[in-house]
Order: structure tokens, then C-alpha cells, then sequence
């Protein structure tokens, strides 16, 4: 506390009141105003200027009396509890009730608390509408990543878009197959500057953020990588080898062409093509890239990666083509990140359970490596 001194001119000046009498206490002027109060009072609703206000106004009354002081004090730390309450309370109401930003959406609830997948193969042969309605959970419109802290509700309307299938899901998570260029974009044959992370939407609406794990080195295929934070429903998608892409096997394709999302299509294999691609009559468009190929069992057969467009080849009429799928079950020629290796030795070993030893691998004669 500052040193108070009381001088003798001070002490005289005092009226000492009669004896058996009180006095009556002067009216004090109050050292802050009700219109300075009034002026300050709106702060609360800034904490931050409201901080730099009570710095400011600490620094100017170093000179001025303690009273005023005590005064300022008094009333700017009322104003700062009060501000620091009302940010709590609209933060946390902020964070509770609007939407969730993009940076902190990892997994889509759509899968997480699906109770139980399709299962597949089947054991008859499926009709296109069965195909429709077993699939629907599996496959998935991809996007780039924007890095947004928020996604407008007309995103899909103008990104640029993409498809993809589950291939596996555990406890800890979704490993989603789709195609190199749809991951990497315009860039995916130039081995810099590619993005780590794409958005996943499902066919309920809502999104979330995947990490891509893996590209195939030769092939138009890459794996991306879902967290999970809740459910325990598994999921192993079945492999058809590439011996099976007969011609005229009935193939059933969903996708996303010209945005018309979640659209199937069917055909059949017209041949396979350099023992690395199957030829399809089912129509794809731009949008169908990345999506599955099944046979009638539910079976993957390919994942589409292209088809031969007219505007460059007049003569072209309805050539499309899928990647094989079983490459999917070779971990030999992949590039990975982060954990992928991990993730790929976990879901072979998975469809090792599911479906047989003799399921995981690429031969020699079918162009293994």
C-alpha cells in the first residue's frame, strides 16, 4: 500500500462536531461516473479490447489517486468476469449446436453406426435393383480436399467429384478403394504436390475427411483411410480374380456421372485389355471414376478409371474401362504414407478369413509381381 502523510495544517482544518452529535457525511462526487460506466459497459461483449482497454486505462492512472484507481480497478474486473462468462457461454454454444467446422469432421455416422453391412458374394445372382439396394452403403462421392474451414451446402454443385467403394471396415476403421486421379486430381502422373487428405460424402449426406494411404505405382488405383470413433460393424469386400472378367459377364456400375449421383448402370465385359484393364459396355461418364465394378454375385470385378472420349476420337462408341480389381490384393506395387502398408496387410489378411488363402495375391500368369 502507498504511504499516506497527514500534515499539521491537515489536522487543524479538521471540525471536531460537538459531543453527542453526528455528523453528517458529506456528499462524495463518485470517482467514475454513471456515463464513463455506461460508455465501458458494451466492452463485455469484446474481451479481447476489452483486455487492452484495462491495460491502457492501468498504464494512464499510474499518477492519479489511489481512489481513482481502486475505482477503475474495481469496475474493469467486474467488466472482465462478466466478458470472460459471456465468451464461455457463446463459445460453447457455438461448438454444441451450429454445424461442425470441416477441420474437426474425421468419420461419416452414416457408416460408423451402421449396425450391420450387405453381405457379400451372394449366393444367387442379383437383379440390378438388388445390386442397387445391397451396394448402397459401399460406395461413396469423393471430392478434394478444399481445406475450407466450413463446406458450403452447394459444394457437390461446383467441386470436382468422384467415386468410391469399401473394401474393408474394423473397429478402427474404412479403407475406401477409388482411382489415383481422382485423389490427385489433374497432378496424379506428377509425383509432387500431392494432397494427403479428400473428402468423403455418403449417400445420407453427411462428410468427412480421409487420409489417402496408398497409390498404385502402375495402375489408376489408390486407398484412402477413414478413423472411426464409434460402431463396431465389420465389413470385407470380395475380390473376383481377374480370370473370372469374362466376356459377356453380366457388370453392374455405380457412380456419379455428371453429378447425377448414386447412379447405377449395367452391361457386360466386352474383354479384358493388357491383362490390367476390363473393357465394359456399361456406360460411365465423368463422375463414375473410382467406382465399383460388380459381377452379379456383388463380387468386385473392377474399379472404373476411364472411358475413350468422343471429342478426341469421333469413332469411339461407348469404350470404357475399369482397372482389375485384384490388383487391389497385391501389396507389392504401392506407394504408401503413413500407415498404410499396415492398413493393406490388415485388410488382405481380412479377406484371407473371409474368402480363403487362395483369394489374396496376384499369380505370375496374372501379371503379379
Amino acid at each position: 500500500m502507498e504511504k499516506i502523510v497527514v500534515t499539521t495544517r491537515e489536522v487543524r482544518d479538521v471540525i471536531v462536531p460537538p459531543a453527542g452529535t453526528s455528523p453528517e457525511p458529506a456528499a462524495q462526487k463518485p470517482p467514475l461516473s454513471l456515463g464513463l460506466r455506461l460508455a465501458t459497459l458494451p466492452l463485455v461483449l469484446v474481451l479481447p479490447v476489452l483486455c487492452l482497454v484495462a491495460l491502457a486505462v492501468r498504464l494512464a492512472l499510474r499518477s492519479h489517486s489511489p481512489k481513482l484507481r481502486h475505482a477503475w480497478a474495481a469496475w474493469l474486473n467486474s467488466l472482465l468476469i462478466a466478458s470472460g462468462l459471456l465468451t464461455t457461454l457463446l463459445f460453447s454454444m457455438a461448438y454444441f449446436l451450429a454445424p461442425r467446422p470441416m477441420r474437426f469432421v474425421s468419420s461419416l455416422p452414416a457408416l460408423e453406426y451402421l449396425p450391420e453391412f450387405p453381405k457379400l458374394p451372394s449366393a444367387e445372382p442379383m437383379s440390378a435393383q438388388q445390386v442397387a439396394q445391397r451396394t448402397a452403403p459401399l460406395v461413396f462421392v469423393l471430392s478434394p480436399d478444399s481445406g475450407n474451414w466450413k463446406l458450403p451446402d452447394s459444394y457437390l454443385e461446383t467441386a470436382a467429384v468422384g467415386a468410391g467403394l469399401l473394401l474393408h471396415a474394423d473397429k478402427s476403421g474404412f479403407l475406401l478403394a477409388t482411382n489415383r486421379h481422382v485423389v490427385d486430381g489433374e497432378s496424379w502422373l506428377n509425383p509432387g504436390g500431392r494432397p494427403e487428405t479428400i473428402l468423403v460424402f455418403s449417400k445420407a449426406g453427411d462428410y468427412g475427411q480421409a487420409r489417402v494411404v496408398a497409390r498404385h505405382r502402375d495402375l489408376d488405383l489408390a486407398l484412402v483411410w477413414m478413423k472411426r470413433g464409434a460402431g463396431e460393424s465389420a465389413f470385407v469386400q470380395p475380390i473376383a480374380p481377374f480370370s473370372e472378367a469374362e466376356a459377356g459377364r453380366n457388370v453392374f456400375v455405380i457412380g456419379h456421372p455428371e453429378r447425377y449421383f448414386f447412379s447405377l448402370s449395367t452391361g457386360i465385359v466386352m474383354r479384358t485389355h493388357e491383362e490390367k484393364m476390363v473393357q465394359i459396355s456399361a456406360p460411365v461418364s465423368p463422375g463414375n471414376s473410382g467406382g465399383p465394378v460388380y459381377e452379379e454375385h456383388g463380387k468386385l470385378l473392377g474399379v472404373v478409371s476411364y472411358k475413350v472420349d468422343r471429342r478426341f476420337n469421333p469413332n469411339a462408341e461407348n469404350l470404357n474401362f475399369a482397372v482389375r480389381a485384384d490388383a487391389l490384393l497385391d501389396s507389392g506395387p504401392w506407394d504408401f504414407q503413413a500407415n498404410g502398408k499396415e492398413l493393406m496387410a490388415s485388410w488382405i489378411k481380412a479377406h484371407q478369413a473371409a474368402f480363403g488363402p487362395k483369394s489374396a495375391g496376384l499369380s505370375p500368369a496374372d501379371g503379379g509381381r
